[in-house]
C-alpha cells in the first residue's frame, strides 16, 4: 500500500529539557499530531481497501520510504539537485525515518518493532513530499520436519555439513570396488576413510541426534521412510 505525505520531510529531534517544568519534553509533539492526522485522513479516504485489510492482518512488515526534500529556492544548483546530480547535508536520513515510523506507529502497525525491513532514500525536489510504501512481510509455512531441521541447523551449520559431505564424496570414489584393491591399498583406504567418518560424526553428532529425537517424537521418520 502506498501513501504520499505532502510537505518537506521532517527529521525527528531529541527531547528537550525544560528547566521550567524540570523534565524533558517532546518539542515536536504538535507537528507529529498534525502529521498523524494527515495519515488518518489518507487512510479514511482509502476506506476498506484490500491492501489495508491485508496489512491489518499481518504480523510483520517491510517499508519503503522516499524523502523528497525541498530544494532551496535560492540555491544556484537547484536544477542539478532536481536531477539528483547535487546533494546537500542539511538533515540526516535516519532521523527522517524515525519521524515517519513514530507517526505511523499505532496507525498502520501496533509497534514499529514489527518492521523487519526498511528501504529508504533522500532525494531533492521542487515538490517536497514523503512517499511511503508498506507491505506485509510474507511468512512461509513449512512442513514440521523441515522446521525441526532448521531449528537445529543454522545457515552456517548447514553450509558446513554440505561442504563436508561434498569433500568426503570427492575424496572417496563411491563407485570404486574397495574389495578388489590390493591389501596394502585397501588397508590405507579403510584407515583414512574411517578417520574421516569418525571426525564427521563427532562434528555433527549432537545436532543429528537432536534431529533424530525430534523425528521420533513427531513420527516424521515413519512418514518419510
Amino acid at each position: 500500500m502506498k501513501l504520499t505525505l505532502p510537505g518537506d520531510p521532517i527529521a525527528l529531534q531529541r527531547p528537550r529539557f525544560s528547566r521550567a517544568i524540570g523534565r524533558a519534553y517532546n518539542s515536536q509533539y504538535k507537528i507529529m499530531e498534525e502529521k498523524k492526522q494527515e495519515i488518518r485522513d489518507l487512510l479514511n479516504a482509502i476506506g476498506d481497501h484490500p491492501d489495508l485489510l491485508e496489512i491489518a492482518k499481518a504480523q510483520f512488515y517491510t517499508i519503503s520510504l522516499i524523502f523528497y526534500c525541498q530544494i532551496p529556492l535560492s540555491s544556484p544548483d537547484g536544477n542539478l539537485m532536481a536531477w539528483q546530480l547535487k546533494y546537500h547535508t542539511k538533515s540526516d536520513l535516519d532521523n527522517k525515518i524515525k519521524f515517519i515510523l513514530d507517526i505511523l506507529n499505532g496507525l498502520l502497525f501496533s509497534d514499529d518493532r514489527a518492521i523487519v525491513e526498511i528501504k529508504a532514500a533522500k532525494v531533492f525536489s521542487f515538490n517536497p513530499r514523503t512517499e511511503i510504501e508498506i507491505m506485509p512481510k510474507k511468512t512461509v509455512t513449512l512442513p514440521c520436519h523441515t522446521e525441526d531441521f532448521l531449528k537445529i541447523f543454522s545457515p552456517s551449520d548447514l553450509a558446513l555439513l554440505l561442504q563436508d559431505i561434498q569433500l568426503l564424496s570427492e575424496k572417496y570414489d563411491t563407485e570404486q570396488d574397495i574389495l578388489s584393491l590390493p591389501d596394502s591399498q585397501k588397508y590405507l583406504w579403510l584407515v583414512e576413510m574411517s578417520k574421516d567418518l569418525i571426525s564427521f560424526s563427532e562434528k555433527f553428532a549432537d545436532k543429528l541426534h537432536k534431529l533424530k529425537n525430534k523425528n521420533k517424537t513427531s513420527g516424521v521418520g515413519k512418514t518419510l521412510s
